[in-house]
């Protein structure tokens, strides 16, 4: 099975649309690339309270018009997941950000997150205090 990359560009970009969404003041918990392991493709995991406190519609909806306001994004919104910030996959992602002070993605390899199993992948830090 061919494995998808990911870019420079698309970490870069999954920055410009995690800071637009926090200038938005839509809630995010956590946010990181994960490649899957049974198809191989990167997807953008957005992790947020909206989700658990009005549904994947608004969520989806606050998310893809962002990215159709940032010129030249690298970010698809069908490379978009967004779950809440109660899903298992959230909560592990949110442990692995513990003591973590860097200002860049960090990246890992794989494991489970969740039920889920996951190649590799960048998480995004949290916003500064």
């Amino acid at each position: 099975m061919a494995q998808a990359t990911l870019v420079s560009e698309q970490i870069q970009d999954g920055q410009r649309v995690i800071s637009e969404l926090r200038r938005r003041k839509f809630d995010l918990t956590v946010a990181a690339w994960l490649r899957a392991g049974d198809d191989g493709l990167w997807k953008l995991y957005i992790g947020s309270k909206v989700v658990d406190d009005q549904g994947l519609r608004p969520a989806y909806e606050v998310i893809n018009e962002t990215i159709r306001s940032l010129a030249d994004c690298w970010v698809d919104p069908f490379e978009v997941v967004v779950i809440g910030s109660a899903d298992p996959v959230a909560i592990d992602l949110v442990s692995r950000l513990f003591n973590y002070t860097g200002k860049i993605p960090k990246r890992f390899s794989g494991g489970r997150l969740g039920e889920t199993y996951f190649e590799e992948g960048y998480i995004y830090p949290p916003p500064a205090p």
